[in-house]
C-alpha cells in the first residue's frame, strides 16, 4: 500500500466522483448548516473562508440562504475547485475557490468574520500540518471560527480504522483573546465540533 499523502489521495479521491465524505451531506451536514447561519446572523458576518473546502455542498447550501457572503474556499485539489466552480457559475452564486494548503503558514494580514475548517483536521498526517492549519484559522478569523475535531471522550486513545484518518487530541491554548464551546456532533459520536469566538 502507498504512503498516505493528502494531495494525491484528495485529487484521486475527486477525480473518481467521490464526494468530501458523510460529514458534508444529510443530517449531520444540516446540523452544521444550521449552526452557522446562526452565528452569522448573530455576528453580521459578510465574509467567510473555507479552509479545505472540498466538494463545497455546505457551502452552496450556506450561499443560497446567505446569499450577502462573500465566500471564498480553499482546497488542495485543483480538480475539485473547477468542478466547485462550474457548479457556482451553473448556479450564479459568486463564490470563490483557489488552490491553497492550510497546512502552510500564512502570513498574509486578512481575516474574514467567519473561518470554516470542517472535517479538515483529522485527515492531516503530520503535526507540524495540524497545528500550521489551526494557526491559520485563528490568524484568519475576526469574529468566529467553526471546526470539528475527534471527540476523545468517545474515541478514547485508538486510532481510526480509515487509513487517511489520523486521531490527536485537540486542545487549543485559551488566551484573553478568545472563547471556546464545544458540541457534539449528531450521529456521529467520535466527532465534536468547536466554535470560537474572537473578544474585543
Amino acid at each position: 500500500m502507498a504512503e498516505y499523502d493528502e494531495r494525491t489521495y484528495w485529487e484521486d479521491r475527486y477525480y473518481q466522483g467521490e464526494t468530501s465524505g458523510a460529514g458534508s451531506y444529510g443530517s449531520e451536514a444540516a446540523f452544521k448548516i444550521d449552526l452557522i447561519i446562526s452565528l452569522v446572523e448573530e455576528l453580521g458576518c459578510r465574509t467567510l473562508l473555507d479552509l479545505g473546502c472540498g466538494d463545497a455542498n455546505i457551502a452552496f447550501t450556506l450561499l443560497k440562504r446567505l446569499p450577502h457572503l462573500r465566500y471564498l474556499g480553499l482546497d488542495i485539489s485543483p480538480y475539485i475547485l473547477n468542478r466547485n466552480r462550474r457548479r457556482a457559475a451553473k448556479a450564479k452564486i459568486p463564490a470563490i475557490f483557489c488552490v491553497g494548503d492550510l497546512t502552510k503558514k500564512w502570513p498574509t494580514p486578512i481575516s474574514f468574520d467567519c473561518v470554516l475548517l470542517l472535517d479538515v483536521l483529522f485527515h492531516l498526517k503530520e503535526d507540524r500540518s495540524f497545528f500550521n492549519a489551526l494557526q491559520n484559522v485563528l490568524h484568519f478569523t475576526g469574529k468566529v471560527a467553526v471546526l470539528t475535531a475527534w471527540n476523545p471522550k468517545a474515541l478514547g486513545t485508538r486510532q481510526p480504522e480509515a487509513a487517511h484518518c489520523f486521531y490527536r487530541d485537540f486542545s487549543l491554548e485559551r488566551t484573553g483573546n478568545w472563547t471556546q464551546e464545544e458540541r457534539e456532533v449528531p450521529n456521529d459520536p467520535i466527532k465534536s465540533l468547536h466554535i470560537l469566538r474572537r473578544l474585543g
